[in-house]
C-alpha cells in the first residue's frame, strides 16, 4: 500500500529521477560541493572535482546524461523541481541537528575542522548573531523582490564591531544585490552595497563607527526572477566581531550618510579614510574644540553688555 501511494505521488515520468531520489542527489551534490570549497587544496582543478561529481552519480546508480535529462525536464517543472530542492534541505537540516545532538556527547572536532567550516557560537568575542530564518526559495514567479532584516545589535556589542554577512545563494536565470546597513543614534547610517554572486559565497563587511552608538543592524536582498528561473539562498549568518584596530581603516567601498547636516543634509563621506586616530585623541580634539566655542560666546556676550561697547580711537 505504501509503494503504491509513493508511486501515485511521483510526478517525474519514466526516463526521468524521480523526486526522491533526486531530493537525495541534491544533498549529495550540495554536501559535495561544501567539502570542495572547505578542501580547496585537495580539489585544485577541474578534473578532481569531475572525479567526486562522477563518484556520486555512481552510487546512486545514475550517469551524467540521465542527471542532465532529468534537470532539463525538472527546469520545464519547477513547481516539482522547488519541492525537490525543499525536500533536500530538510535532509541537510536533520542531518546537522542529528551531528548537533551527537557531538553533544562526543568529543568536540579539531580547532582546524571547526575553522575550515567557519561556525560560530550565538555569544563570546566572535558570534554569529543571526536572529532571522536561513534558508530562503525563490522563483520565476516572484518576479521582482526583496528579502529584508533588521535587528538590535547583541548584549556583547561594543563601538567599533565589525559585521560579516555570509551567505550562498545557488540560482539559474537570477540576478541580486545585497545592501548590509548600520544606524547609530546620532541620524548617520553607513552602507556597503554589492551584487551577488548567484553560485557561489557571498560575504558583506561592515565596519561600525567607534565614536557612535549603534541603534540597529539591517539590510535587503533585491532579486530579479526571470522566466524559468530557481534559486536557493542558504548558510545565511552575520557574524560579529571585536574592533581590530590593526584592519579599522580597511573599510572598503561602504559609506557613511549624515542626515543631519546642516547644509549638506546628503553629504556622503567615502571610506576608505586616512590613518585613524586614536579614539582619545579625537575626543581630546572634540572637547578642545567645545571649549574655544564656549569662549566665544562667553566673549560676545561680554561685549553686547553697556559700557563694553567697542570704541572709536
Amino acid at each position: 500500500m505504501t509503494l503504491l501511494t509513493l508511486a501515485a505521488c511521483n510526478k517525474a515520468p519514466d526516463g526521468v529521477i524521480s523526486e526522491s531520489k533526486m531530493a537525495q542527489l541534491v544533498a549529495d551534490l550540495n554536501r559535495a560541493e561544501y567539502y570542495v570549497e572547505t578542501h580547496s587544496n585537495e580539489f585544485h582543478n577541474d578534473s578532481t572535482r569531475m572525479a567526486l561529481k562522477q563518484s556520486i552519480f555512481a552510487r546512486h546508480g545514475i550517469d551524467q546524461e540521465l542527471y542532465d535529462h532529468s534537470l532539463e525536464w525538472y527546469g520545464s517543472n519547477m513547481d516539482v523541481y522547488i519541492d525537490v530542492c525543499d525536500r533536500a534541505m530538510r535532509l541537510l537540516e536533520d542531518e546537522k541537528k542529528s551531528l548537533h545532538r551527537r557531538m553533544q556527547h562526543e568529543p568536540q572536532p579539531s580547532r582546524e575542522l571547526a575553522s575550515s567550516q567557519a561556525t560560530y557560537a550565538s555569544s563570546g568575542d566572535t558570534a554569529d548573531v543571526w536572529s532571522e530564518r536561513r534558508l530562503w526559495t525563490l522563483t520565476s514567479g516572484m518576479r521582482q523582490g526583496f528579502i529584508q532584516w533588521d535587528q538590535q545589535p547583541d548584549d556583547e556589542h561594543q563601538p567599533g564591531d565589525k559585521y560579516m554577512l555570509r551567505l550562498r545563494i545557488k540560482a539559474n536565470n537570477a540576478s541580486m544585490t545585497a545592501v548590509l546597513a548600520a544606524d547609530y543614534n546620532d541620524g548617520t547610517t553607513t552602507t556597503i552595497t554589492r551584487p551577488l554572486a548567484t553560485s557561489d559565497w557571498n560575504v558583506l563587511t561592515l565596519q561600525t563607527d567607534t565614536l557612535r552608538q549603534l541603534r540597529r543592524v539591517y539590510g535587503y536582498i533585491r532579486y530579479d526572477m526571470r522566466p524559468l528561473s530557481v534559486a536557493m539562498i542558504d548558510s545565511v549568518s552575520l557574524v560579529r566581531t571585536h574592533l581590530d584596530r590593526n584592519t579599522y581603516g580597511l573599510i572598503g567601498s561602504q559609506t557613511t550618510v549624515d542626515r543631519h547636516h546642516s547644509s549638506q543634509p546628503n553629504k556622503v563621506e567615502s571610506h576608505p579614510t586616512p590613518a585613524v586616530p586614536d579614539t582619545h585623541e579625537l575626543r581630546d580634539q572634540a572637547d578642545a574644540r567645545a571649549r574655544r566655542a564656549e569662549q566665544n560666546r562667553h566673549g560676545a556676550a561680554m561685549s553686547k553688555r553697556p559700557g563694553n561697547h567697542n570704541r572709536t580711537p
